[in-house]
């Protein structure tokens, strides 16, 4: 199986006080007359799982939670998103949301990973089915609300809870084809909430980049509140400062958002001078998912570029102090198409001075079907 998407989950124990890590796999199979992730087709030839990986032992898979689709994106959830609110002190973001090929999206929790039996999907949560296409990104809100993409233009909001998904709340076609015409669609890429939760952002095949009200009445492409054309190809990855915040307690610049594109650049925009970006930085390949490490440490996945690390001092309350900067460079599994990165146990040891010194990642490839767990030196 070929992965598309990885997390990390750090479990405390029950009954003792250390914690295990555990990655959390999302894998994607192709049928072999079809293209990479991208293609137009919908997703009922495929087929794939989740894998749950020890990632101090890495053979043999933990577990394998068979699916009836691929996997395209996987999203985490804050325990605090979710209703009713988990009692449990046991574990932090102990649950996600896999997007997949077949139009429907699934829910597990951290429970999961050893009440579920391999190959069995008897208790996982499933989402009707959302759309005729694949459901291509997801991104949860502080209210337990989700907002999801497919690739037949659509944006789609509805809530969940730890039993499952409710149904659809409403959903509009967000972006269309230029070119009109019988398809005249526009794959949606990447999709978030802004930081107030009242707004969402999307992020098309078409190269745009648009803001919506959800308090407004949405009934085509040409409803958003607010365009952007910075990018010069599709737009990728959407998040705001908060959605990668992870667990910092400092203040974020409230109207920050960061897009990733196929035009290899990560981009940072001020949602009240939406015109241009307020920074951005041109990098080896398109920018598929970005997580912070610590403070001002991005980790990006870069697809044929591998995963590139940043730092970005723009988490302050500051939004005109946002700049970007390559300090780590780590593209040799570039060519074999990087889809996922991310940090494994502690994210970062420091130098003396405060510098990032070194970090543990964890990657997955998609051509060759590889995980790999490397230790990188930063400084």
């Amino acid at each position: 199986m070929k992965a598309a998407s990885v997390l990390s989950f750090c479990l405390r124990q029950n009954s003792k006080r250390e914690q295990k890590q555990r990655l959390v796999i999302g894998t994607y199979e192709l049928a072999a007359d079809e293209a990479p992730i991208g293609d137009k087709k919908n997703g009922s030839g495929r087929c794939g799982g989740i894998c749950i990986v020890d990632p101090t032992n890495l053979l043999p898979i933990e577990r394998y939670i068979r699916l009836p689709s691929g996997v395209f994106r996987l999203i985490k959830v804050p325990t605090n998103a979710i209703t009713p609110f988990l009692t449990s002190e046991v574990n932090d973001n102990s649950a996600a949301v896999a997007t997949l090929t077949d139009g429907r999206l699934a829910l597990f929790t951290t429970d999961h990973f050893d009440s579920i039996a391999d190959d069995s999907t008897t208790f996982l949560p499933f989402s009707t089915t959302l759309s005729n296409g694949m459901m291509l990104d997801c991104a949860v809100n502080s209210d337990g609300r989700l907002l999801c993409s497919d690739n037949l233009g659509h944006l789609f909001v509805l809530r969940f809870a730890l039993d499952g998904f409710h149904p659809v709340d409403f959903q509009w076609r967000a972006h269309s084809s230029q070119f009109g015409g019988i398809r005249d669609i526009s794959e949606v890429w990447s999709c978030c909430w802004t930081d107030n939760g009242q707004c969402c952002a999307s992020g098309g095949e078409d190269a745009l980049l648009k803001i919506w009200d959800i308090r407004c009445p949405t009934n085509g492409p040409n409803s958003a509140q607010l365009k952007n054309r910075s990018h010069s190809a599709g737009v990728i990855f959407l998040a705001s400062s908060d959605s990668i915040r992870k667990n910092f307690d400092e203040p974020t610049a409230p109207n920050l958002l960061l897009s990733g594109s196929y035009d290899d650049h990560l981009r940072a925009f001020d949602l009240r001078q939406f015109n241009r970006p307020l920074s951005e930085i041109k990098l080896n390949g398109g920018v598929w998912s970005v997580e912070r490490l610590s403070d001002d440490l991005l980790l990006v996945a870069c697809m044929y570029g591998g995963f590139p690390l940043l730092d970005a001092s723009f988490f302050s309350f500051f939004i005109s102090l946002i700049s970007f900067s390559l300090i780590h460079s780590h593209s040799v599994h570039g060519p074999n198409l990087l889809y996922a990165a991310t940090s494994v146990g502690p994210s970062v040891d420091f130098c003396a001075d405060g510098s990032a010194n070194s970090t543990t990642i964890a990657s997955c490839t998609f051509n060759d079907a590889m995980l790999r767990l490397e230790d990188i030196s930063i400084c």
